[in-house]
C-alpha cells in the first residue's frame, strides 16, 4: 500500500511538476518585463476641468515624486500664475513661484525647479495639481485643480538645470533657461559667453526689446556651441536681433525678430540652423552672415530693407523652403556660396537672387515679381548653376550674366522678363532644356518658347 501511494505521489509530480515550474518561469519572465510593475500600469495623464482653457503641455515626475510642468491655457486673457502644489488630495503646501505670465494660447514652464509631489510613494502616483493665478486686468486670486497621474521615474526631469529669467542677463554655465516675463535692456540683454555651451533659451512666446543703445544685441552668443533660442519675440535693437560669434552648431528657431537693424547675424561660426522663424522689417538685413555657415530653412523673411538673405566674404548659405519677399534683394552673395532650393522669392525691390564675386547652386526655386532681375550673377570667377526654377515676370532679366561671369540653366522656366536670358560680352549662359523667349547673349538658346 505504501508503496502504491509513493508511486501514485511520484506520478503527480511527474505529470503538475512541470506545469508548476513553467508557470514559475512564466511569472517571472512577466515581472522582469514589467507587466506587474505598477509604474507601467500607470498611465500618464493631465485633465484639468473642462471649459478651464488650461492643459498640460508636457509633465514628469522622477523617482522621488519631483514634478516639471509645462502649463498651457487658452482663457482669452494673459494668465500669471504665482503658486503650484501638487499632492495626493487637493490640499497640497503651495510653493511660491516667481511669477510666470503666460498669454493666451501660449504655455509655459511653472518652475525653475522641480515641484514637490506630497505622498508620492512607489513606482507612480495619482493626485492633483493647484495652481493659483490671476487674470490681467483683475487682482482676484483663482485657482484651478488638475487630475494627474504618472510612473515615477530616474532620470524623467532630465539631466541639465532648469532656471528662470526675469531680467536681462550674462549666461556663464550650461542650462535651460526660460523666460517668465517680458525683457528690456538698453545694451545686450541675454548673453551666451564660453561655459554655457549646450544650453537652451526658451522665451515661451516673451518679447525682448531694446530701448536704443548703439550696438546692441537681444541675444548674444559668443564662444559656446550648441546653444538653442527658441519662442523669443525680438525687436528694436540697433545690431541684431541674435548675433552669434565663434559658435558652432547653434540653433535659432521659432522666433519672431523685427525692427532691429539685423535681424540673426552669424559671424566665424558653422552648422548653425535658423528655422521656423518670422525675420521682418529690420533696416537691413534679414539674414547676414560673415565666414559662416548657416542652414536656413522654412522661414518668413519680408519687408527688411537690405537683403533677406545676405552671404558675405566666405559665409555658406543652404536656403530651403524659406518664404523671401518683400526686401531689398531676396537672396545675395557677395564673396560667399548659397544653396538654394524649393524658395519662394518675390516681390523683391532690388532683384531676386544676386552673386557677386561668389557661388550659387539654385534649384526648384520660384523667383518671380522682383523688380531688378530674377536671377543675376556677377563679377570675374562668379558661377551661378540654375535648375528647375520658375523666373517668372521680373521686371528686369530672368537670368543675367555679366562682368566675366558664368551661368548654367539647366530645365528652367524663364518667362515673361525683360530678357529672359542675358549675357554681356565678357559673360556667358549655357542653356540646356530651358523654356524662354528673349535672349541677348551670344551662344544662349531656348529649349522651347514660354
Amino acid at each position: 500500500m505504501r508503496a502504491s501511494r509513493a508511486q501514485a505521489a511520484m506520478e503527480f509530480l511527474m505529470t503538475y511538476g512541470w506545469a508548476v515550474l513553467i508557470i514559475m518561469v512564466v511569472v517571472a519572465v512577466l515581472f522582469y518585463i514589467g507587466v506587474f510593475n505598477p509604474s507601467s500600469s500607470v498611465p500618464k495623464s493631465c485633465v484639468f476641468p473642462s471649459g478651464s482653457g488650461f492643459s498640460c503641455v508636457e509633465f514628469n515626475l522622477d523617482e522621488g515624486g519631483r514634478l516639471v510642468l509645462d502649463l498651457g491655457q487658452a482663457s482669452g486673457r494673459t494668465v500669471t500664475v504665482t503658486g503650484v502644489g501638487c499632492s495626493v488630495n487637493a490640499s497640497p503646501t503651495m510653493l511660491s513661484i516667481t511669477p510666470v505670465d503666460i498669454r493666451s494660447g501660449g504655455h509655459g514652464w511653472l518652475a525653475p525647479a522641480s515641484i514637490p509631489c506630497e505622498g508620492a510613494l512607489g513606482l507612480a502616483f495619482r493626485g492633483k495639481v493647484v495652481i493659483n493665478y490671476t487674470l490681467a486686468g483683475s487682482p482676484l486670486p483663482r485657482v484651478v485643480i488638475a487630475e494627474i497621474s504618472a510612473p515615477m521615474a530616474p532620470g524623467m526631469l532630465g539631466s541639465t538645470s532648469m532656471v528662470g529669467i526675469t531680467g536681462c542677463q550674462t549666461i556663464n554655465s550650461t542650462g535651460t533657461y526660460y523666460v517668465y516675463s517680458d525683457l528690456s535692456s538698453s545694451g545686450d540683454c541675454i548673453t551666451f559667453n564660453s561655459g554655457a555651451s549646450g544650453s537652451t533659451l526658451d522665451c515661451q512666446d516673451h518679447s525682448i526689446t531694446g530701448i536704443g543703445a548703439p550696438n546692441a544685441n537681444g541675444v548674444k552668443i559668443y564662444g559656446p556651441n550648441n546653444v538653442a533660442i527658441r519662442n523669443c519675440i525680438i525687436n528694436g535693437y540697433n545690431n541684431s536681433g541674435v548675433y552669434t560669434g565663434l559658435t558652432t552648431n547653434c540653433n535659432i528657431q521659432g522666433n519672431t525678430i523685427s525692427n532691429c537693424k539685423v535681424g540673426i547675424s552669424l559671424n566665424t561660426g558653422s552648422n548653425c540652423v535658423i528655422s521656423a522663424n518670422t525675420i521682418e522689417f529690420n533696416n537691413d538685413s534679414g539674414v547676414y552672415g560673415m565666414q559662416a555657415v548657416g542652414n536656413i530653412t522654412s522661414n518668413i523673411i519680408r519687408s527688411n530693407k537690405g537683403p533677406g538673405a545676405y552671404a558675405y566674404q566666405a559665409a555658406n548659405f543652404n536656403l530651403v523652403d524659406n518664404i523671401i519677399t518683400n526686401n531689398s534683394v531676396g537672396i545675395s552673395c557677395a564673396a560667399g556660396t548659397i544653396n538654394a532650393t524649393r524658395n519662394t522669392v518675390n516681390s523683391n525691390s532690388g532683384g531676386g537672387i544676386g552673386i557677386n564675386m561668389g557661388w550659387g547652386y539654385i534649384s526648384n526655386n520660384t523667383i518671380n515679381g522682383n523688380t531688378g532681375s530674377g536671377m543675376s550673377v556677377v563679377g570675374m570667377g562668379s558661377t551661378m548653376s540654375s535648375t528647375n526654377n520658375n523666373i517668372i515676370s521680373n521686371g528686369n532679366k530672368g537670368i543675367q550674366a555679366s562682368g566675366m561671369a558664368t551661368a548654367t540653366s539647366t530645365g528652367d522656366t524663364a518667362c515673361g522678363n525683360t530678357n529672359d536670358l542675358y549675357c554681356d560680352a565678357m559673360s556667358s549662359i549655357t542653356a540646356s532644356g530651358t523654356k524662354c523667349t528673349s535672349v541677348s547673349c551670344t551662344g544662349a538658346s531656348c529649349a522651347s518658347p514660354c
